[in-house]
């Protein structure tokens, strides 16, 4: 299973992991694990995002804007 498979790599890695879990004609969902500290690059998405916090606390920033989300919180961003 893919959650498996990022959580055994998440183990040994330096970076945040990533792995697709769907991808349909018009959006992919994509499974990214983090260890405590690590940052995700700054990037740009090209079509509407939602980030659901499965596990632990999340810090989104953009622009100005910085929310904390945890645990099973979503943000949808446009």
């Amino acid at each position: 299973m893919t959650i498996k498979q990022i959580l055994t790599q998440l183990e040994k890695s330096d970076h945040p992991v990533a792995k697709p879990l769907y991808k349909g004609a018009d959006f992919k969902v994509l499974i990214i694990g983090f260890k405590s500290g690590m940052k995700l690059k700054d990037h740009l998405a090209h079509v509407s995002s939602k980030l659901t916090v499965i596990s632990g606390t999340v810090i989104y920033k953009q622009h100005e804007t910085e929310i904390e989300l945890q645990s099973l919180m979503k943000l949808r961003y446009r």
